[in-house]
């Protein structure tokens, strides 16, 4: 899932690293999980996502950190129901090789970058096999 020009070795890396997380994820929740999209952003300076949450075909979502820098923008999380219930929000400073895996319905942005090095994979998952 990534560019022809970018770094071979970076991408392999950070597929199987991801893999391997999402495989972990699914034996730690004890079910069986399905990346249902993925996709990759780089981030130049200034750059940002706005405030959104993930499709509602999706369980849960996740961010992985492929390349950053201590001035990469950070993921803003908030509460599900947000701004209606609460405001509470938690603040994750990227690190490269770190993954995210969230709620689906958490709201959440990216802050302005200040940088050119904020490169991500995001995608969704959901669980194989669910019972009502």
């Amino acid at each position: 899932f990534f560019k022809k020009n970018q770094s071979n070795s970076l991408c392999a890396d950070a597929e199987n690293h991801l893999k391997e997380s999402i495989n972990s994820f699914a034996q730690y929740i004890n079910k069986e999980v399905e990346m249902i999209s993925v996709w990759v952003q780089k981030y130049n300076k200034y750059q940002y996502h706005d405030m959104h949450v993930h499709t509602p075909m999706s369980d849960f979502s996740f961010v992985y950190y492929v390349d950053c820098t201590k001035n990469s923008g950070k993921t803003i999380f908030f509460n599900p129901g947000h701004p209606y219930i609460t405001t509470h929000k938690i603040k994750v400073r990227p690190q490269k090789n770190r993954l995210i895996i969230f709620s689906s319905t958490l709201p959440h942005y990216a802050e302005p970058n200040k940088d050119n090095k904020r490169l991500v994979v995001s995608g969704n998952l959901t669980i194989k096999n669910k019972s009502l």
